[in-house]
């Protein structure tokens, strides 16, 4: 049988990562909507201006973070905010 204090720090260790996965995914988000914008303003003072085309960006995706041209970046934050939380059997009576 498992010691209940292990399982106990455990789920509360999981919980708390799974906060912080989805405060950065909503930050990810705000990200995206802030560049999104930026381009958008961009492109209202030069229409002809390629978005994205320099100076590169540091991040993974060197034409600019979205869904399509960066998808294994993406996928992994738009898990079902359900399957972040603890099982059904940990919040029940564990924590």
């Amino acid at each position: 049988m498992s010691d209940p204090h292990v399982i106990t720090a455990l789920v509360k260790k999981r919980a708390e990562l799974a906060g912080d996965i989805e405060s950065t995914h909503k930050r990810l988000g705000e990200m995206i909507k802030a560049l999104e914008k930026l381009d958008s303003t961009i492109l209202m003072f030069d229409p002809e201006y390629k978005v994205g085309s320099s100076p590169k960006p540091s991040g993974p995706c060197r034409t600019g973070p979205s869904v399509e041209k960066c998808p294994e970046l993406f996928s992994q934050f738009y898990a079902k905010p359900q399957s972040l939380l603890p099982p059904a059997r940990s919040r029940a009576g564990y924590v």
